[in-house]
This record gives C-alpha cells, sequence and structure tokens, in this order.
C-alpha cells in the first residue's frame, strides 16, 4: 500500500495513494522493539503493514488496544 501524509493546521491526515481516500490506522504493538502499525483505507480497502522508527516515538502503550 502507498499513502501520503498531509498536516493541515495541527491535523496530520494519511490519505490512500491508490483512491485519495481516508486511511484507518490501528497499531499493532512491537516487533520486537519497533511499533508496528497497519494502514488501511476505507475506501479501496487496500492495507499494508509498517514498522516505524523506534527513535521517533514515544509514549505508546506496551500492547495494542482489544
Amino acid at each position: 500500500m502507498k499513502f501520503t501524509a498531509e498536516s493541515h493546521s495541527d491535523y496530520m491526515d494519511f490519505r490512500c495513494s491508490n483512491c485519495r481516500g481516508d486511511i484507518l490506522v490501528e497499531f499493532l504493538g512491537y516487533d520486537p522493539a519497533v511499533p508496528r502499525f497497519q494502514f488501511t483505507c476505507k475506501g479501496c480497502k487496500e492495507s499494508g503493514e509498517f514498522k516505524m522508527g523506534f527513535q521517533l516515538w514515544k509514549g505508546l502503550p506496551q500492547k495494542p488496544a482489544k
């Protein structure tokens, strides 16, 4: 999945590069030390799993919400 991130005022919007639809971002936990996220387009249903650089995040829970 390809996506774009856009800032508008004090908001960050993630949009699907395919259809420009809104993206649902779900925190999946750690793998094993870096945060993992599932991005799913609400329009075309395309999805992808992404790992984010751990040094760039602070304050995430140890486990995802159920």
